[in-house]
């Protein structure tokens, strides 16, 4: 009988505690979950339990971890492809002013000197040169170049051997 008293004290002023402990976790893992759920993945549940309400906790937070891990890729994925877009827009950009430029301008040198300036604007690049090839197919012949370098180099009768050391002659000749 006083066993069974004092396991029944026990029990009794125990109780509340355990409840109180238990409710207290329990609100802890709900609260974490509805963060989970409003986008706070790097939110953190920590009970410091080793049963079944602990172990409950660490696979919500592995959930989030890899949550959070897959939308950054999927982040860096969306923002590759954006700028793949916008470089692919600027091609077709320049293509489109390119036709134009052809269809509408009947001077050849004009021309040429249009491209070139059109696809160093584009591209922004420091320098854009145009080759031709010449009458007897051995030389590469720049006709058009942009800023400085181009005005020295036309000057200059700037010319590279096909299949040649240079890459330009050797894309020439490929």
């Amino acid at each position: 009988v006083v066993v069974l008293v004092v396991v029944g004290g026990i029990a009794a002023f125990a109780s509340p505690l355990l409840l109180r402990r238990l409710r207290r976790d329990l609100e802890r893992l709900r609260a974490g979950a509805t963060l989970f759920a409003q986008g706070e993945l790097s939110h953190r549940i920590v009970l410091g339990r080793e049963d079944e309400l602990g172990v409950l906790a660490q696979v919500l937070n592995s959930m989030g971890a890899q949550l959070s891990s897959v939308i950054a890729s999927l982040e860096q994925r969306v923002q590759e492809r954006t700028q793949d877009l916008e470089e692919r827009t600027t091609y077709l950009q320049a293509s489109a002013e390119v036709s134009r430029a052809v269809s509408s301008i009947l001077d050849t040198d004009e021309l040429i000197q249009r491209i070139v300036a059109v696809v160093r604007e584009r591209f922004n690049l420091y320098y854009v040169g145009l080759f031709l090839v010449d009458e007897t197919r051995e030389m590469a012949v720049l006709q058009a170049g942009t800023g400085e370098a181009g005005r020295e180099l036309l000057a200059a009768r700037h010319a590279l051997a096909i299949g040649g050391d240079s890459m330009i002659g050797q894309c020439v000749a490929q």
